[in-house]
C-alpha cells in the first residue's frame, strides 16, 4: 500500500527571524509522512536546517518519512552540506 503524505507548502525564508516559516514546519511535526513543498523558499540558514532535522526526527520516530520537493539549487546546497539527504528525500525545483 502506498504511503499517504501530508503536503505542507513552505513560503518565505527558513531563517531565524521568520516565525511564519517556523510555524509552517512545526505544524507538520505531528504527521506520519510529510511532503514539504519548498518552492517558495529562497534562502535557509542554520535555524532552517535545525527545523528540518527536528521534523525528520519526529516523523521518523513514527516510522514515517519526509520528502522535500521543489528545492532551489542554493537551498539544496545548504541541505547537502548538512547531509539532510541522508534522512529525507530531496528533489530540485523544476525549471519554469
Amino acid at each position: 500500500m502506498a504511503k499517504r503524505f501530508t503536503k505542507i507548502s513552505v513560503d518565505g525564508n527558513l531563517i531565524f527571524m521568520d516565525p511564519a516559516a517556523k510555524q509552517q514546519i512545526r505544524k507538520a511535526m505531528d504527521k506520519e509522512n510529510v511532503e514539504l513543498d519548498m518552492s517558495g523558499v529562497e534562502f535557509m540558514d542554520s535555524m532552517g536546517v535545525d527545523l528540518i532535522y527536528r521534523l525528520c526526527r519526529h516523523v521518523r520516530a513514527k516510522n514515517g518519512s519526509v520528502r522535500i520537493k521543489n528545492v532551489r539549487p542554493n537551498v539544496k546546497e545548504v541541505m547537502d552540506l548538512c547531509s539532510i539527504g541522508t534522512i529525507a528525500e530531496i528533489s530540485l525545483k523544476e525549471e519554469e
